[in-house]
């Protein structure tokens, strides 16, 4: 059985047909490959960052949740939740 190999377009190294990146230059092998390319370039960090906000609003809701249990006062919920919202909003703004 002859194995399936092709050439590198950058380097012309010999590689298998599935390897998705040459192993002799580390150039990208599959052209047509757009997914690979996407994920090849993605920035994670920009993504983190409108987390952030989100992960913030979520903290003082569970925070005035644990005080309002704590202190048997339910309004301290609904507070922390009309302050989580606002938060929120005042920071999609920005």
């Amino acid at each position: 059985m002859i194995p399936m190999t092709a050439r590198c377009p950058h380097c012309s190294g010999v590689q298998p047909l599935d390897a998705s990146i040459c192993p002799h230059c580390g150039a990208e092998a599959k052209t047509q490959d757009r997914l690979l390319d996407a994920l090849t370039y993605w920035d994670g960090t920009a993504a983190a960052s409108r987390l952030y906000p989100s992960l913030i609003a979520l903290l003082i809701v569970v925070v005035a949740g644990g005080a309002a249990a704590w202190l048997h006062v339910p309004a301290l919920f609904w507070t922390g939740a009309v302050i989580a919202l606002l938060y929120r909003l005042f920071m999609i703004k920005i």
